[in-house]
């Protein structure tokens, strides 16, 4: 490629997403232009590392339709979704610099002109199944098994187009939407969905100015608690009761992904941040990242109903993830935000993206154990310790 094109794609590059290797010592990232690139984390992480090792050691093009929204890991395969069908590779053939596509999977169509973007793919490995869910444009959620490739259940209940996706328990999946609701299935009863939250309508966690829409979803490993944001405030559920526990505060920054971590809830979204949270709202640290907006938060691992709400005034969380005790996330301001459970802000560290996208922790590898975080930047922001970051990975061709 033309160093001058380059340049200028670079400057215009989006992470959308990225994952970790079985193996935890690679990252792979997608991005606005269909492509995957694969960094070494444990070559950045040496003690003799340089800048060099801050570049791709692979790039590919993963997808002829256009941009790359989603990626998840299994132990042998990369998957990923976005403009046009699921794919899946072997991680031996990419990381021999050789990679073809396994097998794919196509979006159900509704017409010919009909191809509806994939937003979320997670996968559902409990209960001896093999599963993947992908939430869709089309306002659907598919769910396809992986040995056999046949399509199995459509959850149809949205009325805008889903964002994000969280499994657990096998049969439990919540499904966070442009609609403004967060609905919770049972796939063993999927013709509709058992529980609808809205946040919108509740007080503490409405902002009209920023819309109802809701960009992130995540539940803890107990299934008590559920953690979602957006247009309203990220915000801390608990299931058995369906009330909102906990409010995280972020003005002006929407929050576009979330995780649990630890004791510790860490997000990120519209501004260049990762914050911290105790799960009481509090705010632990505020991180600087390298993208100024983070689009997404995953947690890769390997009852109180009194009512708090995690505040972020002016941000719209985008991405969430519970890690331990603690909720993480991000999304329309540049920080990472880390929560206690009672809403406490524990932290709020600022990032390279001014909007956050992607939030993952590797625990794949000893070595190698890392938060990272991605958004409308060429930049992989990587945090060795949750208070600041590191380096960047550079998503770049040059």
């Amino acid at each position: 490629m033309d160093r001058d094109l380059a340049a200028r794609r670079q400057l215009h590059t989006t992470i959308f997403d990225h994952c970790y290797s079985p193996c935890g010592k690679y990252i792979a990232a997608a991005n606005n232009y269909g492509q995957i690139a694969v960094f070494s984390l444990s070559a950045a992480l040496a003690p003799e590392a340089s800048e060099a090792t801050w570049k791709p050691v692979f790039i590919f093009e993963a997808s002829e339709d256009g941009a790359i929204f989603t990626l998840t890991s299994t132990d042998t395969l990369l998957i990923s979704g976005g403009n046009g069908p699921i794919k899946a590779w072997k991680w031996s053939d990419i990381l021999s610099k050789s990679p073809r596509v396994v097998w794919s999977l196509n979006i159900p169509k509704k017409g010919p002109f009909s191809q509806p973007e994939i937003n979320s793919i997670v996968l559902n490995t409990e209960e001896d199944k093999s599963e993947v869910f992908a939430g869709c444009g089309d306002n659907n959620i598919y769910v396809w098994d992986l040995e056999s490739g046949e399509q199995k259940i459509t959850l149809s209940g949205h009325d805008n187009y889903v964002h994000s996706l969280a499994v657990k328990n096998g049969n439990t999946c919540a499904s966070a939407s442009e609609d403004g609701t967060v609905k919770i299935w049972d796939t063993r009863s999927p013709s509709d969905a058992v529980h609808s939250i809205k946040p919108y309508k509740n007080e503490l966690c409405a902002r009209p100015k920023f819309g109802k829409w809701l960009g992130c979803v995540a539940m803890d490993t107990t299934d008590d608690w559920l953690v979602c944001g957006g247009g309203p405030s990220l915000s801390l559920w608990h299931l058995r009761s369906l009330t909102a526990t906990t409010m995280f505060d972020t003005p002006g920054a929407c929050q576009q992904c979330v995780m649990f971590h630890d004791d510790s809830i860490i997000s990120a979204g519209s501004k260049g941040y990762i914050n911290h949270w105790s799960v009481n709202g509090e705010q632990r640290m505020e991180v600087p990242c390298t993208p100024s907006s983070v689009f997404s938060l995953s947690y890769n691992s390997a009852s109180n109903n009194s009512t708090t709400m995690f505040d972020t005034p002016g941000a719209c969380q985008q991405c969430v993830m519970f890690h331990d005790d603690s909720i993480i996330s991000a999304g329309s301001k540049g920080y990472i935000n880390h929560w206690s459970v009672n809403g406490e802000q524990r932290m709020e560290v600022p990032c390279t993206p001014s909007s956050v996208f992607s939030l993952s922790y590797n625990s794949a590898s000893n070595n190698c154990k890392v938060l990272s975080a991605t958004g409308n930047s060429s930049k992989l922001d990587i945090f060795t310790n949750f208070g600041y970051k590191a380096f960047s990975f550079t998503f770049s061709q040059i």
